[in-house]
């Protein structure tokens, strides 16, 4: 299968996989080859998939998924590796947001 991850800075992961598991709206999604075509919306969460027999890792923040001839495509707003993950920007974020709850 062929995986690609875009957003609005541009193409973030662009490679073969043999798996993918997806935050998907209504609950994880798992994803191998001659999947039938799907359209759904994804939430924040983690991406997960398997290629040359490597797992990575994203985390996403929502967005859309599309599946159609092992060819899958994820919009998102943003997707950050492990390592790119700005640890004080996130615990801020979930202050602000615990506060407006």
């Amino acid at each position: 299968m062929h995986l690609v991850v875009v957003t609005p800075l541009g193409s973030k992961v662009d490679t073969e996989i043999s798996e993918v598991s997806a935050p998907g709206t209504v609950g994880s999604l798992g994803i191998l080859p001659g999947h039938l075509p799907l359209l759904t919306s994804l939430r924040e969460g983690q991406l997960t998939f398997t290629g040359e027999g490597k797992r990575q890792h994203l985390a996403v923040n929502g967005g859309f998924l599309e599946v159609s001839d092992d060819k899958i495509i994820i919009v998102t707003e943003t997707a950050e590796t492990p390592d790119e993950i700005d640890v004080e920007r996130a615990k801020k974020s979930l202050a602000d947001a615990e506060r407006k709850i």
